[in-house]
């Protein structure tokens, strides 16, 4: 059976396997178990790219970076430990290895039902008429101003140890900086968006180039630092985020990426991105040479096996500790976390709510709420939050299907509009493109992280664009 109908019944069909394959919350560690349920995984990965990939015009896509993600953080380190391979800090990782057979099963699961959610929408969808827009460009004065107050804004608040090169997390910037730099960031992806849906009738090519950043300055200007100082800071996560951004905006725009260029990039990526992570230091004063210098000479130096997306993997520990806690050792926690990531995202309104509330710092975000469980409240370092992880605490096994199935009905929603409408309407375009840049990210974060982005985003477009269009329709 073709299409759709097809996909649902494979992925039904997985998930019946998977049933049958439930193990109790708290069990010993099952080799077998974890080798099958990981292998479901993968398979069904797989199949979802081959299937879907008819929809997308590139691999570089939000189904791609997210499912890639969700695979390396929820499996890897389970699957590499069913095949005998411990992690390099097991006592870190296994929290409690009792309940692992547990978290693989809820996280296969998880991805079924956001299998299910994406294709159910794919096959009621209705078809409607739509309106293609022939002549269509974004004025970009206005947003140029802003995006030039707010880097110098940004680069006056954050202070000398950040711009020396010592890299701590954020924890070293100055007052004011991190609003600056939310506003400074949200501006940026705006800029690239108009930037392409500006120059889409015109071929990208070595000639070109050179007369497209004198026509846009301003904004390479501004990125080029942008990207330089983050850099020499050792901080990977600003510089992958305009590398995703520029990579989904070129392929809506401009041509299709293919696998063997992502396959290549993921690979030259993760060994730069390695390299400029072991070389970071959080006081520069105490570096003999060059960060990328230094990382290479770690690197090398290294005893144990360097693996890429072993950070990346490491943070299902948070899935184990949420298992392991919630409900017998902490009741649930309601939907708590989640007020607070939606009321946060009107400006000053999530830092008066929590004042009038008086709520304790342990329940402002699920982030918070791991990092006291860990540590207690006199903490030395935040431990991060992890998808799943954030919505089980809030709402449990039940809720945690019903939530990603959700949001596999919405991303299949996005994507349809903007594959039917790029010409149409750009909302949905900014929106694709800012889950795009947080796909794998989210893998290790926050249910509602790309929240507060899309809202500023939408919000300052909506204040600061003008556009010049004609429409005529179209089926």
């Amino acid at each position: 059976m073709k299409g759709e109908n097809g996909n649902i019944i494979f992925v039904i069909i997985s998930l019946i396997m998977a049933i049958l394959l439930t193990p109790n919350i708290n069990e010993e560690f099952n080799s077998s178990k974890v080798f099958i349920l990981s292998l479901l995984a993968f398979v069904n990965v797989v199949f979802f790219w081959l299937t879907t990939n008819r929809y997308t015009r590139s691999w570089v896509n939000y189904n791609t970076l997210f499912l890639l993600g969700f695979l390396i953080v929820h499996f890897q380190i389970p699957f590499l430990a069913s095949l005998g391979v411990e992690p390099n800090r097991s006592s870190f990782i296994w929290i409690n290895k009792n309940v692992v057979n547990f978290a693989v099963w809820m996280s296969l699961m998880a991805l079924f039902f956001w299998e299910l959610g994406y294709f159910l929408y794919r096959k009621l969808r209705k078809k409607r008429i739509l309106k293609k827009i022939t002549s269509y460009n974004v004025n970009t004065k206005k947003i140029d101003f802003f995006l030039q107050f707010f880097f110098v804004l940004f680069i006056a608040l954050v202070g000398k140890e950040f711009l020396s090169g010592s890299y701590d997390g954020g924890d070293n910037w100055g007052s004011g900086a991190n609003y600056a730099f939310m506003l400074l960031r949200v501006l940026i992806y705006l800029r690239v968006i108009y930037f392409f849906i500006n120059t889409r009738n015109f071929k990208i090519t070595k000639k070109n180039i050179i007369f497209l950043l004198i026509r846009n300055k301003r904004l390479f200007i501004v990125l080029s630092l942008y990207v330089l100082l983050f850099l020499l800071a050792g901080d990977r996560g600003p510089v992958m985020q305009i590398l995703i951004l520029l990579a989904v905006s070129y392929s809506i725009f401009q041509r299709k990426i293919s696998f063997k260029a992502f396959f290549v990039s993921i690979i030259i990526g993760g060994v730069l991105f390695t390299i400029i992570g072991m070389g970071r230091s959080r006081d520069t004063s105490q570096r003999s040479m060059s960060l990328f210098e230094e990382g290479y000479n770690k690197l090398i130096q290294s005893e144990n096996t360097i693996n890429p997306t072993n950070e990346l993997a490491s943070s299902n520990r948070i899935l184990f500790r949420a298992i392991d806690v919630v409900p017998d050792k902490h009741p649930y926690l309601l939907g708590t976390t989640f007020f607070n990531e939606v009321i946060g995202v009107v400006p000053f309104a999530g830092g008066t709510y929590l004042k009038l509330t008086e709520l304790p710092l342990m329940y402002t975000s699920s982030s918070y709420f791991f990092t006291v469980l860990g540590q207690g409240v006199h903490f030395s370092y935040g431990e991060g939050s992890e998808i799943l992880g954030d919505i089980y605490i809030n709402f449990g096994v039940i809720g945690v299907f019903i939530m990603m199935f959700l949001l596999g009905g919405w991303v299949s929603y996005i994507i349809f509009n903007v594959e039917k409408n790029n010409y149409y309407n750009h909302t949905y375009i900014i929106i694709y493109v800012i889950i795009c840049i947080g796909a794998l990210y989210i893998n290790r974060s926050h249910f509602l992280d790309p929240l507060k982005s899309i809202v500023y985003a939408l919000v300052i477009d909506r204040l600061l664009v003008r556009k010049n269009i004609k429409w005529e329709q179209r089926k």
